[in-house]
């Protein structure tokens, strides 16, 4: 890893809450991602481990734009994409 190399990939305090419901009634929410931040420079693997539940699928669907994130940024190579979805890439 170069010194001067800059990260492709910035996830920086990522949050995701999923509606949690009771019936045909919201029931407020749940927190899947909590303040999850990490960079990926070119050329790099970066492995993410947990505990089952523990939000490694729920982060990947977010770095796919499947799903999208309640708060914090998302940069790819500097700019900001989590607010495009996956049909806005061509």
């Amino acid at each position: 890893m170069h010194a001067e190399s800059k990260p492709i990939i910035q996830v920086r305090n990522l949050v995701k809450d999923f509606p949690v419901t009771r019936g045909a009634f919201r029931q407020g929410s749940m927190r899947a991602l909590n303040d999850v931040s990490f960079d990926l420079l070119a050329g790099q693997a970066l492995a993410i481990v947990g505990e089952s539940g523990s939000g490694k699928s729920t982060v990947a669907r977010i770095l796919s734009l499947l799903y999208p994130k309640t708060a914090g940024s998302l940069l790819y190579d500097g700019e900001e994409i989590s607010d495009y979805s996956c049909n806005d890439i061509k």
